[in-house]
């Protein structure tokens, strides 16, 4: 085999970047995140957007007790939920949500924390253990090994050595010992569908490596035992993204059994070369092995660009989200890897060959650029956002310009997440415009005007007026908010009057006053409950003239803004007036939470004067005054 087929038979190694999978996440709990309750609740629910098996979770006061009163178990017949049955009697204060969950389908460990303290969101994301992804290492590089080496041994070495049966099943027992310690190390077993095919495929790789052993003695089971070794080369596909719910199979699977197998010829094949082929027979056999290599490379590239096609929603993804940042990362390591089989180092070309499997093992929990919302993948300048509360759903809609058109996609976020199979619409000009479905909660319409003006969007019976820019396209607008940003956290005091829905008709209106460093007072409307916190102590009473209660605290820094340090999309919407003072309307969105806020900016000093948030069954608007005034919230008698 020639340097310039070495050099392109690394280039297979690539296929180890698309073992990555889709994970559930967290849509929604209740109590909400940040909530602040009249009446202890016996339970706390989460809601996942797709499948999950409970794994752990804990509810937690200020000293850090556990007020959980027994497992957590799921409702019948909903697998997105998990519910935490909590202790009766629970005192006033802020209680800490630590959970995690193994998504049914890939089995990947998923975690997350929640608080009950104000200004402080749910998140939740990837647990990957050090344990797991060496576990994962052992299983990928021990079935690739030895299938590549039954490959090679029956297409370029072409003899029964026994130095080669007995590589080849120490390899498949390698992949069955990693295999078997990934499954222990599973919350669940046999429940997801990463349980159920990482078990089997263990169970086949320690039939390859009893066979192979057992072949030593006994030539006649030689071929039972390379059969079973090449079933290894399905564990990759039916434990990673190519089967998930979603994905065209009939293209997907096939494609990434080829990616693999061709991964296999080439790993296999250096570790052979290097490890079992005697120096002085080594040129023959690298010549033998370079068509064999330069067919699986040729396999490889296709199969490649296909996997990519259908994980990817965009070229532009490779830099704009995690997962396509991973491929440019190991492409660089790749070019260290072609630069050394080019110069025919197979040792140090093997060593980077190990590593890249080590790497995927702590990659695989990317999420692919498929599964993340069209709009993060958008190329040119980044859409103007808007939002509107439609009936019991938070509507984000993201508009650009297209030649004469305005490209419109919405967001769409139930109580359950993401809302599929709307009848979603927009109007402008006088016109009504369907759309069609670009995704999980996603629309998608061209709209026939020339700039978005008197927007409305409709579901079912429901229509809601949406904000458009006077301008457009709309001018960016960051530094208003980061202006109104600063000129908060320079306060000592603030007056917020806040009005907080779930869903129509539900409303309360509450009135904070916020103090630096870190105390707050709320008094709620409808029913005189309120609220002090002061540091690390809190009062609580349920009414207007109760009793009120005292308990620990988590502190949170104050004066605050319910926006994050963090935000995208940030336009100016146009001139508005609120209270007498001329004011600077702007837009923007948080898309980790996703939420989209609108707040008016008074021209003469920053001071945010009003905002508008729309999330999941979390409809909010604020007033804000009180710049400095002069009061001290103190303990109540």
């Amino acid at each position: 085999m020639t340097g310039r087929a070495l050099a392109a038979a690394a280039a297979g190694a690539l296929l180890l970047s698309a073992a990555a999978s889709a994970h559930a996440f967290l849509v929604r709990s209740v109590p909400a995140a940040g909530a602040t309750l009249h009446r202890a609740p016996a339970q706390v629910r989460l809601v996942f957007d797709e499948g999950v098996v409970p794994a752990h979770v804990d509810v937690t006061d200020a000293a850090g007790r556990s007020v959980r009163s027994g497992r957590p178990s799921q409702p019948p017949g909903r697998p997105t939920e998990i519910v935490a049955p909590l202790r009766a009697g629970l005192s006033k204060g802020g209680y800490v949500v630590r959970w995690s969950e193994v998504d049914r389908d890939d089995g990947h460990l998923i975690s997350g924390v929640g608080t009950g303290a104000p200004a402080v969101h749910a998140s939740s994301g990837s647990s990957l253990r050090a344990g797991d992804a060496a576990a994962r290492w052992l299983m990928l590089i021990g079935l690739l090994v030895a299938a590549g080496l039954v490959v090679f041994r029956r297409s370029v070495r072409r003899t029964g050595e026994l130095r080669f049966v007995a590589a080849t099943a120490a390899a498949a027992a390698v992949a069955a010992a990693g295999a078997a310690i990934l499954l222990a190390r599973q919350p669940s077993f046999l429940v997801t569908r990463f349980d159920r095919t990482t078990f089997a495929g263990a169970l086949v790789a320690a039939a390859a490596a009893l066979l192979g052993l057992a072949a030593l003695r006994l030539p006649l089971l030689l071929a039972a035992a390379d059969l079973a070794t090449l079933a290894l080369l399905a564990l990759p596909t039916l434990d990673g993204h190519a089967v998930a719910p979603g994905r065209a199979h009939a293209l997907t699977v096939p494609s990434d059994l080829v990616h693999v197998t061709g991964a296999a010829v080439w790993v296999g094949g250096v570790f052979a070369l290097l490890a079992l082929v005697p120096r002085a027979e080594r040129a023959p056999a690298v010549r033998r092995f370079g068509p064999v290599a330069v067919t699986a490379v040729a396999a490889i590239a296709v199969t490649g660009a296909l996997r990519a096609l259908v994980e990817l929603h965009a070229f532009s993804q490779l830099w704009s989200t995690s997962y396509g940042r991973a491929i440019l990362v190991k492409t660089a390591l790749f070019a260290c890897v072609l630069a050394l089989a080019a110069s025919r180092r197979l040792g140090a070309e093997a060593v980077v060959l190990f590593g890249l499997v080590a790497a995927v093992a702590v990659l695989v929990g990317l999420r692919p650029g498929r599964d993340v919302p069209p709009r993060a993948a958008a190329a040119g300048p980044p859409p103007f956002v808007t939002a509107a509360e439609v009936g019991p759903y938070a509507v984000g809609v993201a508009l650009a310009p297209a030649g004469g058109r305005v490209d419109a996609t919405a967001t769409v976020l139930g109580l359950d997440g993401p809302a599929r199979g709307l009848d979603l619409r927009f109007g402008v000009a006088g016109r009504t415009v369907a759309t069609t479905a670009c995704g999980a909660g996603c629309y998608r319409a061209a709209l026939p005007v020339a700039r978005p003006a008197r927007l409305a969007v409709t579901i079912g019976r429901t229509t809601s007026q949406l904000r458009t820019p006077e301008l457009w396209p709309a001018p960016s607008a960051g530094p208003a908010v980061a202006r109104a940003t600063a000129f908060v956290r320079r306060l000592r005091t603030l007056t917020v009057l806040s009005r907080l829905s779930s869903a129509p008709g539900n409303a309360t209106t509450t009135l904070y006053r916020m103090q630096a460093p870190n105390r707050l007072s709320g008094v709620e409307r409808e029913s005189g409950a309120a609220e002090v916190i002061i540091g690390g102590r809190r009062w609580d009473r349920d009414r207007a003239g109760g009793a009120w209660q005292k308990s620990d605290a988590v502190p949170v820094r104050q004066p605050s803004v319910p926006w994050p340090p963090v935000v995208r999309n940030v336009h100016l919407v146009g001139d508005t007036t609120v209270r007498g003072r001329a004011a600077s309307l702007v837009s923007f969105m948080d898309p980790s939470t996703p939420a989209w806020f609108t707040i008016a900016v008074d021209k003469a000093n920053g001071r945010p004067l009003a905002m508008d948030m729309i999330a999941t069954a979390h409809f909010m608007h604020e007033d804000y005054s009180g710049f400095d005034a002069p009061f001290t919230i103190r303990p109540p008698r």
